[in-house]
């Protein structure tokens, strides 16, 4: 990064009161708004207003995605882990299972103590 793109940053991250989410979204056409990727939902609509889904997926371009985040109970995680070496569904899964539940039961007991 040059000096005056930093600077420039700074500026901007100044002139928000250093609010990177108010930066984000005060430019409509900035690539970093939700739904920024897809086509405009009025484009959209006509193609998809009888999909069943559809009031969701347009609610979510339009004002990102609001997900809860609970913490996952560690007999269901080491489930949901094993069904996936299982099912091969991911290289290092299959190359190195046991290697793979035991470094991620370290990080769980980290991120839970």
């Amino acid at each position: 990064m040059t000096e005056l793109a930093a600077r420039t940053n700074l500026e901007i991250l100044e002139s928000y009161n250093h609010d990177l989410q108010t930066i984000l979204l005060a430019d409509a056409l900035s690539p970093h708004c939700p739904g920024s990727e897809f086509r405009p939902t009025a484009i959209l609509d006509p193609v998809l207003q009888g999909h069943p889904l559809w009031s969701r997926a347009k609610k979510t371009l339009m004002h990102g995605a609001h997900l809860s985040v609970e913490p996952i109970r560690e007999e269901p995680r080491l489930q949901d882990l094993l069904k996936a070496i299982e099912l091969s569904n991911h290289k290092s899964a299959t190359k190195d299972g046991q290697k793979l539940l035991q470094s991620s039961g370290r990080r769980s007991k980290k991120v839970g103590s």
